[in-house]
């Protein structure tokens, strides 16, 4: 299995230790696909379809732009400013401004902007108040995942 850190603490995130992993001679843009799906699900012994895109699973997934690749080639050159939404447990709590425009506004009422390292998305999340009280302690400039929060 492949994971990250917590975006607290780590220098980036899973799409960067993804693309980092790939840099390893031998294993293929599948191997690591399946690293951070079924693979990662059967290691944590998780029963609820997680790893997988099934009827009735639970949906955290990411999407990505179609390239023209294979999911697995995709995946491998992927950064998190190329998400186009994300969501946990079925619901959506990340999505870009292009994908914001084709989604209902009843489903982006409780959805505020943030902008990191320049790239800008709508966050499921209090995000003007966390960042107003991570400025009290932190400053002006902080960063989330190894990358700077802008205004």
């Amino acid at each position: 299995a492949l994971g990250s850190d917590s975006a607290l603490t780590a220098q980036g995130d899973l799409l960067d230790e993804i693309r980092f992993a790939h840099r390893v001679p031998g294993i293929s843009p599948e191997r690591l696909y399946s690293m951070v799906t079924d693979e990662a699900a059967r290691l944590l012994r998780l029963r609820d379809g997680e790893g997988s895109l099934r009827v009735g699973a639970r949906a955290d997934l990411i999407a990505l732009k179609d390239a023209g690749r294979s999911p697995a080639e995709t995946l491998m050159e992927a950064s998190f400013a190329q998400v186009e939404f994300s969501m946990l447990g079925g619901e959506l709590k990340l999505v870009s401004t292009e994908m914001s425009a084709r989604w209902p506004d009843s489903l982006q009422s409780d959805f505020e902007p943030i902008t990191v390292s320049n790239v800008q998305r709508r966050v499921r999340a209090p995000v003007v108040r966390m960042i107003a009280q991570t400025r009290k302690h932190l400053g002006s400039r902080f960063c989330l995942a190894g990358r700077e929060v802008g205004p």
